[in-house]
């Protein structure tokens, strides 16, 4: 049997060991949204494609919109907020002087994204689609 003094830097050690290991933060879970997305838009134009990617950094959500017809560009997306209740993004970016500012509003389900691009500048609605890539 441990006498009283060996007992209680025994039950100690262990409070402090258990202090430290609960004090360390859990390994946090990426963003719903981080990660690369193949995305589809099909316009009166016809099809445009391309990698829209999230990526969090100190808990700020950021992204980018590249479209396979100019795969050496990409555009920093604005405004981008993510409702994690209704699972929704939101973002607008400037494509340049041919379609202006673009309005994004995509549902998350799994692997998919799916909503509307408003291209203001002619006040339409086309549907986007989006699937997750996954690791190479």
């Amino acid at each position: 049997m441990l006498k009283p003094r060996y007992a209680f830097l025994t039950l100690l050690a262990a409070l402090l060991l258990a202090g430290c290991a609960g004090s360390k933060e859990a390994a946090k879970a990426p963003h719903p949204l981080a990660g690369a997305w193949g995305w589809s838009v099909d316009t009166p134009q016809g099809v445009f494609t391309g990698v829209l990617t999230f990526t969090e950094v100190d808990d700020m959500l950021a992204g980018m919109i590249g479209a396979d017809q100019t795969p050496d560009e990409t555009i920093a997306l604005e405004e981008l907020m993510f409702d994690s209740e209704m699972s929704k993004v939101t973002f607008n970016y400037n494509s340049g002087d041919e379609f202006g500012i673009m309005n994004v509003t995509l549902t998350l389900d799994g692997d998919a994204l799916n909503g509307v691009m408003n291209v203001i500048q002619f006040g339409v609605d086309v549907p986007m689609t989006c699937s997750r890539k996954m690791m190479e």
